[in-house]
């Protein structure tokens, strides 16, 4: 079943990049920009590299290597871009993504073929880090590999719930700003309480702490992240003003166990629900592909109706798979090319020797999956053979109920009579007479 189940994938692979070569530009090819991806990614590093062993800030002369890579790397997004805008047009420009590589492109182009020959400020090199923004485009090219299905769901599920998680972070201001204002009244401005503290803490200062709503929203931020507020903030205030711990300890439950618990399960549930409906969409364009297939094949086998009698026979099938392109999308449907007989004459459930074109396609669909798909195929035709055989028995014993019926009405018919001949004296007479 393993073996099955491998060569099922692999042709489902195939049968995606035939559909999507043949119906789409080689730019949206999804091996074009998986190479794509990895030029850009080999960009970024590029950009480290020289950052840590070389000097970007020596004119480009210097440092002719890496500025040959550079140069590399802008020709091929420059060849990319055009070709897009080539075959899309002023359709380019409709999507927002495509703007921003637009513009970054362009600032590559400027960076390597005009400000570094008319310009020798290395600072004008800032505009080198906003290539770094093109690794956002990997974000749609890493959809395409499988192995990447878990981190593509992860991007996807924060990005739905970026809508959520800002009315979450706006409470969590507000909450912020609420506990800050009753802490810098109580805290930061009771200098009678923290001065004389100062000094016997060695230096511990409210002020600096609470001394503004600011500071004390920034202090509760600290204590939210639970980064040493215990023994740098919670204790010092415990010991003038033992009160305030519960203050803290509410304002923990709030924030850290309530909002950001909160935060974790938004995001959570948006990964999840991206996950069932990736499945969904998956499933759909598998179908949709599918239908696609068997729809070409709907008009391949029509033409190899030789006879036009609207019905195809097990010689027609084996014509047609003579011919390599219905050999190729029936190995993609997963049909024994090679002993189409077997399929045909499970089929042919009335062993007439020919079937009808819809009931030929639709038994190819059922075909399409793993190994199992032949067994609950041949499961199905079954069932309906033995439901025709026990229609064509029902039949008869209704014929034969029907007969007992009427030789019952003979027979009470015959008992009647014989009643009213012996219940008759002068009748009874008759029949001895008779006798």
């Amino acid at each position: 079943m393993e073996d099955g189940e491998v060569t099922v994938q692999v042709n489902e692979e195939d049968d995606d990049d035939i559909l999507n070569e043949n119906s789409t530009p080689f730019v949206d090819w999804p091996r074009f920009n998986i190479l794509m991806g990895v030029f850009i990614m080999g960009n970024a590093f590029m950009m480290g590299a020289e950052l840590d062993v070389g000097d970007p800030d020596l004119p480009y002369s210097e440092r002719l290597p890496w500025y040959a890579a550079e140069f590399g790397f802008c020709v091929v997004f420059t060849l990319e871009l055009f070709a897009r805008l080539y075959f899309y047009r002023l359709r380019f420009f409709a999507n927002l993504a495509n703007i921003l590589d637009f513009i970054l492109v362009g600032l590559q182009i400027a960076e390597t073929w005009i400000i570094v020959f008319l310009f020798s400020d290395t600072s004008l090199r800032i505009f080198s880090i906003f290539r770094l923004l093109r690794m956002l485009k990997l974000l749609r090219f890493i959809r395409l590999l499988t192995i990447f299905k878990e981190l593509w769901l992860i991007v996807h599920g924060l990005y739905e719930s970026l809508k959520t998680l800002g009315w979450v972070c706006v409470l969590l201001v507000l909450d912020l700003y609420l506990f800050a204002v009753f802490l810098t009244s109580y805290i930061g401005h009771r200098d009678d309480l923290y001065d004389a503290y100062y000094l016997s803490s060695n230096g511990w200062d409210h002020e600096y702490h609470f001394g503004t709503v600011l500071r004390s929203m920034f202090t509760l931020l600290q204590v939210l992240t639970l980064d040493g507020w215990a023994h740098d903030i919670a204790r010092h205030v415990n010991t003038q003003q033992p009160y305030l711990k519960w203050v803290f300890l509410f304002f923990l439950i709030i924030t850290s166990f309530g909002l950001i618990s909160m935060i974790v399960g938004v995001v959570v549930e948006s990964v999840l629900s991206e996950a069932n409906s990736s499945e969904k969409k998956v499933a759909k364009k598998k179908d949709a592909d599918r239908f696609r297939i068997l729809e070409h094949l709907r008009v391949v086998f029509e033409i190899a109706d030789i006879d036009k009698s609207g019905t195809i026979t097990l010689e027609e099938v084996r014509l047609a798979i003579q011919n390599p392109e219905v050999h190729t999308k029936l190995c993609m449907i997963g049909f024994p090319v090679s002993d189409p007989g077997e399929i045909f004459m499970l089929l042919d459930v009335d062993h007439c020797g020919e079937l009808t074109i819809d009931e030929f396609i639709k038994g190819c669909m059922r075909l399409k999956g793993d190994a199992k798909s032949k067994d609950l195929l041949e499961v199905q035709v079954n069932v309906q053979t033995l439901g025709k055989h026990i229609a064509k028995l029902d039949e008869k014993f209704q014929l034969v109920q029907d007969k007992i019926s009427l030789l019952d009405r003979k027979t009470k018919k015959m008992a009647d009579q014989s009643s009213a001949i012996f219940a008759d004296p002068a009748a009874r007479r008759r029949f001895k007479m008779a006798g």
